[in-house]
């Protein structure tokens, strides 16, 4: 018995390395298969682009022949003619609409890569977010989402749909739970919707003058953190900059105007432990994801 007791490390340990290597031989697999996912895409929409650059071709054609008849004075038949081309520029716009899915999709597929391979294959890309729309109207995080091709609009559909049941849940984290995009990507929409900068908090980019002015229970009450302190105040990065009591908190706190900056939960929980040393709630994100 004694013998078996001693033993109980070694076996634990075995254990342990085992289930690890199992949970890393199925990421590998379904880093694989997303691999693939993403090839066939990459075919799918060659063969869509194929066929609108064939269509155009042919509309093209027709327009010529139209053209050319009426210049020789021939009767062009230009009902029959003028059906045609409106048919082939609808079923056109229909494989447009089509071939934006599929990138949509591709999109995605390249998000899931990304966030369930390794973190240094992890791209971080900033991008182009058209947050408000000609009439300076500031579009909904769906729409931005959509009109960027980060997902398609049934995707969009049924991430509302499934919303609609929970009201509590943010649109941000349903997407981001169903593999559709990563929590980067909500930060960046969310900072451009409210025109803040969007922060990667790197440890370097963290001043610890700054840090000093507020404690780490606020910091993990209000899930944020103060990275950088001037004459003219300090700059604190939130994953919810909606948060009004938050911020009339640190104002408080810091005795200094705030300037708010946007950054991922992940971020700013892993920037309170290192810089603070104390633990973070186990799951604050509902709380930060925009809807």
């Amino acid at each position: 018995d004694a013998e078996s007791r001693a033993n109980e490390p070694e076996n634990a340990q075995s254990v342990s390395e085992e289930d690890a290597e199992s949970e890393e031989n199925m990421l590998h697999a379904e880093i694989a298969v997303l691999k693939e996912s993403i090839e066939d895409q990459e075919r799918t929409i060659r063969e869509y682009e194929d066929t609108v650059a064939e269509k155009d071709r042919h509309i093209e054609e027709l327009n010529n022949k139209l053209t050319k008849t009426t210049a020789r004075n021939v009767p062009p038949q230009e009902d029959e003619r003028d059906e045609t081309i409106d048919q082939l520029l609808a079923e056109n716009e229909e494989l447009k609409a089509d071939l934006r899915d599929q990138e949509a999709e591709l999109n995605s597929l390249r998000g899931r890569l990304g966030t369930e391979g390794d973190s240094s294959e992890v791209h971080h890309e900033r991008i182009e977010l058209a947050a408000y729309d000609t009439n300076n109207r500031k579009r909904a995080m769906g729409e931005i989402l959509v009109n960027a091709g980060i997902i398609t609009r049934k995707q969009l559909e049924r991430a509302l749909e499934e919303q609609k049941g929970q009201k509590q849940r943010r649109l941000g984290n349903i997407l981001v739970e169903k593999g559709l995009i990563r929590e980067e990507i909500v930060a960046q929409v969310l900072a451009s919707q409210l025109k803040l900068q969007f922060v990667r908090l790197d440890e370097e980019k963290i001043e610890t003058e700054a840090t000093r002015l507020m404690n780490g229970r606020l910091a993990t009450h209000h899930m944020c953190i103060p990275i950088s302190v001037n004459d003219e105040g300090v700059t604190v990065a939130m994953a919810n900059p909606h948060d009004l009591i938050a911020l009339e908190d640190i104002e408080i706190a810091t005795d200094r105007p705030v300037k708010t900056v946007v950054a991922t939960l992940a971020d700013i929980t892993s920037a309170i432990v290192r810089c603070y040393g104390v633990d973070t709630p186990a799951d604050p994100s509902e709380s930060s994801m925009s809807q």
